[in-house]
């Protein structure tokens, strides 16, 4: 239920952000507890998406799940699925700033 929460405020909240690339777009959004969350979709037509988020230089958050403690998050998208939730930060100390980049490898079906 949390995940549905914080990606809905990632795709739908007032500060929300979407950032569009050529074969991905990317939503991003400061949540109400002083955290921060990134959300994706696969914009191609048919084939797969290998995404890598690096969040290194982010300061006064940490990521809630375990997996992403080295701050660069993956996901795995094909061409269809609904956007998906990629990380939630939560503040660590009150001074926060968030800093990401990201990478995709696209594979495309032959044919």
């Amino acid at each position: 239920l949390r995940a549905a929460l914080t990606l809905a405020s990632v795709v739908s909240s007032s500060g929300a952000e979407e950032d569009t690339y050529s074969k991905l777009t990317v939503f991003s959004a400061w949540l109400p507890h002083g955290g921060y969350a990134l959300a994706a979709r696969c914009d191609m037509e048919k084939g797969s998406l290998e995404v890598k988020f690096d969040l290194s230089d982010c300061s006064g958050l940490r990521p809630v799940l375990e997996e992403d403690q080295d701050m660069h998050p993956s996901i795995s998208m094909r061409a269809g699925d609904p956007t998906t939730l990629v990380c939630e930060l939560w503040p660590s100390r009150d001074s926060r700033a968030v800093s990401w980049s990201v990478k995709w490898t696209s594979r495309i079906p032959a044919g």
